[in-house]
């Protein structure tokens, strides 16, 4: 798939990690004691790409960061995420090629600092859109209008709650 060079894409994706994890468990021997086991963590993320301007955004469950876009390929495209949180100096980088196979692109990220480095594997899909019909409420509004039988019973249940009716 190419990546159009003027277009604003949305990015959702999971890059994993190796970790080491701790815990307290039961040892027959010498009874409870701490265990340390090794695996891999896996974080989700989301955010838009503007290719168009060399930026985007994204977020994952360590922040909201800020991406500069290094490369784009007819397969595929890399980008540095630096976080928004001031405390946090590390700049990531992130390669990805498209796989025909699965529809979307595979590749690694990698951080490096002066006495740590980090990487693993990473996956994402990327999407297209219309930045004018996308971000427009007024589009949203008359499909909602056009199609307001499908929403009609949905918007009915949320009518009809009352403090009786609510969950907590």
């Amino acid at each position: 798939m190419e990546i159009n060079p003027n277009g604003i894409y949305l990015i959702q994706g999971v890059f994993f990690q190796s970790k080491q994890f701790l815990g307290i468990g039961f040892d027959e021997l010498i009874g409870e004691r701490v265990f340390s086991t090794d695996g891999i963590f896996h974080t989700v993320f989301m955010g838009v790409i503007n290719f168009d301007e060399n930026f985007g955004q994204m977020n994952d469950v360590y922040g909201n960061s800020s991406l500069r876009v290094l490369n784009i390929s007819g397969s595929g495209f890399s980008f540095q995420k630096e976080y928004d949180d001031r405390r946090r100096k590390d700049i990531i980088t992130y390669t990805f090629v498209f796989d025909e196979a699965g529809k979307d692109y595979k590749g690694i990220w990698s951080l490096r600092l002066e006495d740590f480095s980090d990487g693993g594997v990473t996956r994402c899909v990327l999407t297209e859109i219309d930045e004018k019909k996308f971000f427009d409420p007024m589009e949203i509004l008359d499909f909602v209008k056009e199609n307001s039988s499908v929403f009609a019973k949905q918007i009915q249940e949320m009518n009809s709650d009352t403090e009786d009716d609510l969950p907590f």
